[in-house]
């Protein structure tokens, strides 16, 4: 009897043994299962901003069914926009398309931290509506030749059709109803390039106020038509309103998921754009609006203004109190989205027009924004390189010379 027990007793040690392995190897696989899509968190303090990452033993070549490869992410981390180098308004020479960056200024680039640039490219450059389907020739080789220049310095392309007639893009029947077959055929030239390095953005904020729909019915054409000339590139997304935070959080996001979601951000709009030409008819009145806001700060600016709706818009800015806190609120309603329906995001543009806006206020501004922007996690582009709400470069004595707010303010190299 005893040593049956004995037998019993080391039987039973062994069963429980036996469990424990098969219960943590069962865990582990639940963790970590071989072959399975990952999502990693990037800590945020009001929610966590998802990015959809890889696992060492996943392989990831853009499928459309699986996410966005990590290691496109990561190129996506910091960036600036490079404003008129194919964004043009008018005809300009070969010459320009040729020399407008020189080798040095995009080593310049890179030397800086900045892993990529969102190359701003005019769709009429590229597209006629006529011929949907035929992309010049010379204009692709131009355009092929500027991205394996950005490349050759490890810097990834956002090819983005950057274009401001949104007549056009709205109201011009025969340019919507072609748009969609002129990215499956841009996507066929463009396929020689490294997938992994070149980003397809299908269209620079779209508005399409009262009518959204129209704007995701053409979003999504344009996404299977790339999809079907086997384009394996992740593709820049956007909502309606400006490509804003409001219209991101009107978008319900698409099928595809080799996609991230873009936005821009340029709140408080009264201040970031004080002085703007372009931007309406109020703007170009603004000057000497502060930031932070509060109503005894804008007083001194307030009492300058004789236009009743200019007078309004900073009374407005003053009430709502506009400071670190309230940017970070603003990004954060981005940010719920994102957690919310399980996608990437990445702030395509922002800045302040740095040839109006007080030189303190806008430092503040930057310096906010950017601490905001890095504790989300979300990739960037500033606008812009050759622009004057970002880095400004303006040559001197033949040399770029770059405004240092925004590159103390995001923590970027110093190389002035």
């Amino acid at each position: 009897m005893r040593n049956d027990k004995c037998t019993q007793y080391l039987l039973l040690l062994f069963y429980l043994f036996c469990a424990a392995v098969f219960l943590g190897t069962a865990n582990q696989s639940l963790a970590s299962p071989v072959g399975i899509y990952q999502v990693g968190i990037v800590t945020h303090p009001l929610t966590a901003h998802v990015v959809h990452q890889i696992s060492d033993n996943v392989t990831n070549d853009g499928d459309e069914t699986v996410g966005v490869p990590a290691e496109r992410l990561a190129e996506l981390s910091k960036g600036v926009n490079i404003t008129q180098w194919f964004q043009v308004y008018s005809k300009v020479a070969e010459s320009h398309y040729k020399n407008y960056m020189s080798d040095s200024e995009i080593a310049l680039i890179a030397k800086l931290g900045l892993h990529h640039v969102r190359l701003c490219v005019s769709p009429n450059f590229l597209y006629n509506p006529k011929a949907p389907g035929v992309v010049p020739e010379a204009h692709i080789k131009l355009l092929k030749s500027a991205i394996r220049r950005f490349l050759q310095q490890n810097l990834a392309v956002i090819v983005d059709m950057h274009n401001t007639d949104k007549q056009d893009t709205e109201d011009n029947p025969q340019w919507v109803a072609g748009y969609a077959t002129f990215w499956g055929a841009l996507a066929s030239k463009l396929s020689s390039l490294d997938p992994n390095k070149v980003f397809f953005e299908i269209l620079n904020e779209p508005v399409f106020q009262g009518r959204e729909w129209e704007w995701y019915q053409l979003q999504d054409k344009c996404i299977a038509a790339i999809r079907n000339s086997g384009a394996k590139n992740t593709l820049i997304v956007t909502g309606p309103d400006w490509g804003g935070i409001d219209g991101l959080l009107k978008l319900t996001p698409v099928a595809d998921r080799n996609v991230v979601y873009s936005f821009h951000f340029y709140d408080p709009f009264t201040f970031t754009h004080q002085g703007a030409t372009w931007a309406g008819p109020i703007p170009p009145l603004l000057k000497g609006i502060p930031y932070p806001s509060s109503p005894t700060d804008v007083a001194k600016a307030l009492s300058q203004l004789t236009n009743p709706e200019a007078r309004s818009w900073v009374k407005q800015y003053g009430a709502e109190r506009w400071d670190r806190a309230k940017l970070k609120s603003r990004l954060d309603k981005a940010l719920v989205w994102a957690h919310q329906n399980n996608v990437s995001l990445y702030c395509g543009e922002f800045g302040v027009y740095a040839l109006v806006a007080p030189p303190a206020s806008r430092s503040r501004w930057f310096h906010d924004f950017a601490s905001v922007l890095k504790a989300s996690g979300i990739g960037y582009a500033v606008w812009g390189w050759d622009d004057s709400f970002g880095f400004g470069r303006r040559y001197i004595n033949g040399k770029p010379v770059l405004d240092q707010v925004p590159i103390e303010a995001l923590g970027l190299n110093n190389v002035n």
